[in-house]
């Protein structure tokens, strides 16, 4: 068995511990990460996921504050951070120094505890002076010393200790808060961000655009860096014009050629200057020639292909569906959660629904009282055939209430499960649904966050209903949000690197189903959550694909599974609407499936409504009663 855990950062000195005659080999024990027994990453899970949620990015805490340092301890803080798998994806020279600037220094005498196994973590160290041992349930099981990275799950969320770090010696350490790493990633997001914006928004030939600030924001998205050395001459006069640059460091110097051979220097580009404007929208040629001056010049970029491709934006209508509770009849309990339990009940002419009753005491102790208010919002917006639908909400001194649409024949998770994987035809229909209720969602600016199998639930005629919309989130098109939300091995690139994102992290989603359906194992696994997020990262290897998927199928995967989420299918101008002309859809009747005359692959068989139920603990005891008042939009 061995101790598996995914920070490559931390190098040790390879010892062996030979207990009851198992052999613990410490590969780079992480305090944060897992212990399992040693099994291919390709092993299908067997046990349900469960999301993970941090909290919203705190910007008002202090402000973050310049600890000096001389320039050897930066250097050695940079190579410890740029060693960790994880965040050197996420690192530019501008990050880097932030949090390097933003550690703090810290002392800890011999046996002092540094971190507890099973405390909520909530900064990442670098040791820096001395030995370090690593204990797990009071065990010694390895020590390291300085310039290992340690903790760092901590700053993406509330991840409790996976084992405790003692001073071997007297040791010094740097440390970083997640509030404080939250506030330099996302600032400096936003930053750049508002930078590209404002450059963006000067330009005289964008203002002519209908939909102008969408446009803008779509164009921010697809920007790229580039760097010139000195001397190179970025474009050349003549050439076809394909390209638009804004000069976002150094100086170039723009020239145009006579016939007659002379050359005249015409002006110096600038910090915000910007040229190649009307390639985007024009066919015509270059009529000067730019070129880098010493020590070089950095360019943003956009290509005139991705700007014709990307853009297009359409809105729907909404509406809202209500009914009583006083006539509701509860036949047995559906399930039971942490937050509370759902229940199968009937109305006054017979008809069923779910009844999912939230423990209000528990929504405020863990301050999920506006996700509760945004999933209530979300749920009366829709109306889809492949939505589950919100009929109505309550309220009273214990729970909160949700009157839904049941969906009597169990998650896809399960099926997926007994079937380990989908023929392609079979996934194609269950995509199908997906696609088309995401559509939905999108149209009305909603972005999921959290699509998974587990939330993919089938009605009594086998067709998929999306449900749980505890991590959806209403958006301003164009715009970014920045909240780390959803379920480990389905989360998008974007959001793993707090770069903020919008509905492309749903397409990606999409593709990661899309996998797990067609070869019954999940695209990225792996015994840490930091471990799955250093794969995702990288994207599916193409060597990963298994020999029986189709080459439309693995098309379709490798397109949404792209780790730029601007040339992801799905994010071009028609939406992931799009994905329908795609070659793994080439021949599926969509006329059919809207209509839901399609017959599905597996049908459920319900033959008696208490076969659904659950035996609960006959000692379920009441919550406590909550007067705080905030359930005020909920219906009594």
């Amino acid at each position: 068995m061995k101790l598996l855990c995914c920070s490559k950062s931390w190098n040790i000195n390879s010892q062996q511990f030979d207990r009851d005659n198992d052999v613990f080999e410490i590969v780079s024990p992480l305090p944060c990460g897992t212990i399992k027994q040693d099994k291919p990453f390709s092993s299908p899970p067997l046990q349900r996921r469960l999301g993970i949620r941090a909290e919203p990015p705190s910007l008002n805490v202090a402000e973050t504050q310049t600890i000096p340092k001389d320039r050897e301890t930066v250097e050695f803080l940079k190579v410890a951070i740029l060693k960790n798998d994880y965040l050197k994806n996420i690192m530019d020279d501008t990050r880097l120094q932030l949090l390097v600037d933003a550690m703090s220094p810290g002392f800890a005498e011999e046996n002092t505890m540094i971190i507890r196994e099973g405390d909520e973590g909530d900064a990442m160290y670098v040791s820096f002076e001395g030995k370090f041992a690593v204990l797990i349930d009071n065990k010694f099981m390895g020590d390291f010393g300085p310039g290992t990275l340690f903790g760092e799950l901590a700053i993406l969320y509330m991840a409790k200790r996976f084992a405790s770090i003692q001073a071997r010696t007297n040791v010094r350490f740097y440390k970083l808060p997640r509030q404080v790493f939250q506030k330099i990633m996302v600032n400096t997001g936003r930053e750049e961000r508002e930078h590209n914006l404002r450059f963006l928004n000067s330009v005289l030939s964008f203002q002519r655009f209908s939909n102008r600030s969408f446009v803008i924001n779509r164009m921010a998205d697809l920007l790229r860096r580039e760097f010139y050395p000195s001397g190179w001459e970025i474009i050349k006069q003549g050439d076809k014009a394909d390209k638009f640059y804004i000069i976002r460091g150094g100086t170039a110097t723009v020239t145009q050629t006579y016939e007659n051979g002379r050359v005249l220097e015409v002006d110096v580009l600038k910090r915000g200057d910007y040229f190649g404007d009307r390639a985007l929208i024009t066919e015509e040629t270059r009529d000067c020639s730019v070129i880098a001056n010493s020590p070089g010049t950095e360019c943003l970029i956009l290509d005139k292909r991705d700007f014709i491709r990307y853009v297009d934006y359409k809105v729907l209508d909404q509406m809202d569906t209500k009914l009583s509770m006083k006539d509701l009849t509860v036949i047995g309990t559906l399930g039971v959660g942490g937050f509370g339990r759902v229940d199968l009940v009937t109305g006054p002419n017979n008809e069923t629904y779910a009844l999912k009753c939230l423990k209000k005491v528990d929504v405020v102790q863990q301050q999920l009282q506006e996700e509760v208010y945004s999933e209530k919002k979300l749920l009366k917006m829709c109306d889809h055939s492949f939505i589950v639908k919100l009929r109505a909400t309550f309220r009273d001194t214990r729970f909160v209430y949700f009157l839904m649409e049941p969906c009597l024949g169990g998650d896809l998770w399960t099926l997926r499960q007994k079937k380990k994987k989908f023929r392609e035809p079979d996934a194609r229909f269950y995509l199908a649904c997906v696609i088309r209720a995401i559509e939905y969602l999108h149209s009305h600016n909603i972005i999921y966050r959290d699509l998974k199998p587990e939330n993919l639930m089938l009605d009594s005629t086998g067709y998929l209903k999306l449900i749980d919309f505890g991590c959806s989130k209403m958006t301003v098109p164009g715009e970014k949000t920045y909240t780390f939300v959803g379920t480990p091995e389905y989360m998008a690139p974007e959001m793993i690197m707090n770069r903020g994102y919008c509905r492309s992290i749903d397409c990606w989603s999409v593709g990661v189903l899309a996998y797990e359906l067609l070869t019954g194992k999940s695209a990225f696994v792996g015994q840490t959550n930091l471990a799955i997020f250093s794969r995702i990262l990288k994207g599916i290897p193409t060597n990963q694909y298994p020999s029986h998927l189709s080459k439309e199928a693995t098309s379709l995967v490798s397109g949404l599974c792209r780790v730029n989420p601007i040339t992801r299918l799905g994010c071009q101008k028609e939406g992931i609407s799009g994905l329908t002309e795609h070659e793994f859809f080439r021949k599926f009747n969509w006329k059919t499936l809207t209509a839901m005359t399609m017959k599905p692959p597996h049908v459920p068989k319900v033959k008696n409504l208490a076969d659904l139920l659950e035996d609960t603990d006959p000692k379920y005891e009441l919550p406590p009663e909550d007067f705080s008042g905030w359930d005020q939009g909920f219906e009594s």
